[in-house]
């Protein structure tokens, strides 16, 4: 029989992220902690992530609007302990007691929420905080909706996860300003910094080649020289196409922070700007890169 106790949360209507670590004292000598995330309450199936050890660590991307039940035990039977479990989403006790399934002994729920020191009500999410506010859409408007007509606005994120190096979601193709807006919708912040290889990407979107793409997502979707999709064509009014080799570009960064993976970002963005990127148009298209950092303190802003 395993003893264990089970946490829950729920997430909101966008995709997020979990981080649980997981340390524990248990009465048997070598005994470690387990720790297994579900998304189902029948905690004897295969769960979603597990991990064992004396501090068992989870971090898991999460769906929008599920529900999700974190399970913590010894990793050995008939072992009972003392634990304590961290998370970055709000957690509250759940009792699986479920008398026909006789495999697990959830027994006595004793799980108790702590709060820091000082505080009588939850901060939230712990080491990780995420905030939204919530505008009426009608009533959102800044520099991308008063200069969308007249700006040909691209859209690209990074993060180490498989999937997420360098990704472009929105080419610069897009004529919908709503298309460019939810897509800011669809991502959050967290897990690495692979500054250098996104502006690899980058790099290679406004050359429209592949140069890099070892490094970064495939966005083979967004490439296609001297098609719509080729940032330095535009179509006419008689619905052809047209190069533009005049025309400036710009990658404005925004990150929390240092990069930590990859390629020195300062080399692709020197490349940007120092080299001519279409050899097969008149003059030279070159890109500037401005950074902003925001989200961190001074000492990590690299």
């Amino acid at each position: 029989m395993y003893n264990y106790e089970a946490w829950t949360f729920t997430t909101g209507s966008t995709a997020t992220h979990v981080d649980l670590t997981a340390t524990g004292t248990w009465t048997g000598t070598g005994t470690t902690t387990y720790l297994s995330l579900f998304n189902t309450t029948t905690f004897t199936t295969t769960p979603l992530a597990s991990n064992t050890g004396a501090n068992a660590t989870i971090s898991y991307d999460l769906n929008a609007n599920t529900t999700y039940y974190v399970v913590v035990a010894a990793n050995s039977r008939n072992q009972t302990g003392t634990y304590t479990l961290t998370s970055s989403q709000e957690l509250k006790g759940y009792d699986p007691r479920n008398p026909s399934n006789p495999s697990v002994s959830p027994g006595t729920f004793s799980g108790q929420r702590l709060l820091p020191v000082g505080l009588t009500v939850p901060i939230g999410s712990i080491p990780q905080a995420q905030a939204k506010v919530r505008v009426n859409v009608n009533d959102r408007s800044g520099v991308v909706q008063q200069t969308f007509n007249t700006v040909r606005y691209g859209f690209m994120y990074y993060n180490t996860s498989s999937g997420n190096v360098g990704k472009i979601l929105v080419g610069c193709d897009n004529t919908n300003v709503n298309v460019l807006l939810n897509a800011f919708t669809t991502i959050f912040p967290y897990n690495g910094t692979p500054t250098g290889p996104a502006l690899e990407a980058a790099e290679d979107y406004f050359a429209q080649s592949t140069t890099h793409s070892a490094d970064y997502t495939s966005n083979s979707n967004f490439i296609g020289r001297g098609t719509s999709k080729d940032p330095y064509y535009q179509k006419t009014v008689s619905g052809g196409l047209a190069a533009v080799p005049c025309r400036k570009s710009y990658v404005v960064l925004i990150s929390d922070g240092e990069w930590n993976s990859g390629v020195d970002p300062a080399q692709p963005a020197r490349d940007m700007h120092a080299t001519d990127l279409r050899t097969d148009l008149t003059g030279q298209q070159s890109v500037d890169v401005y950074s902003i950092f925001a989200f961190g303190t001074d000492s990590e802003a690299g």
